[in-house]
């Protein structure tokens, strides 16, 4: 057999196997999309709930001037031990943020 009809052979062979392999191909996709929906689902609503502690706990920090202004200003009117822990509350978020950081990827892989 001559290479121009192997050649002309196996292309006919690949035109005719060519529209099988798309539709499997597309099944393939589809079904891939369906097991992987619920999963991208639960990861991204633990991304935002994971985010919106992480921003609770930044905003935070806004607690340290009110406690120092608490624990200055309001000291005779009976407030300086709120005053102090509201200090450390503030104090406090960097480190509450920087563990939420750094414990997000971990709960989003962990939700899947």
């Amino acid at each position: 057999m001559s290479f121009k009809k192997v050649f002309i052979l196996s292309f006919l062979l690949f035109l005719f196997t060519l529209p099988n392999l798309h539709a499997e191909g597309e099944q393939l996709a589809t079904d891939t999309v369906r097991q992987i929906t619920p999963m991208a689902t639960r990861a991204s609503l633990t991304l935002m709930r994971e985010s919106f502690f992480i921003i609770k706990d930044g905003l935070g920090v806004l607690w340290l001037p009110f406690g120092a202004v608490e624990s200055t200003v309001g000291a005779p009117f009976g407030l300086m031990t709120p005053g102090i822990q509201n200090m450390g509350t503030g104090l406090a978020a960097p480190f509450k943020v920087a563990g939420g950081v750094l414990d997000l990827p971990f709960k989003v892989f962990g939700a899947l």
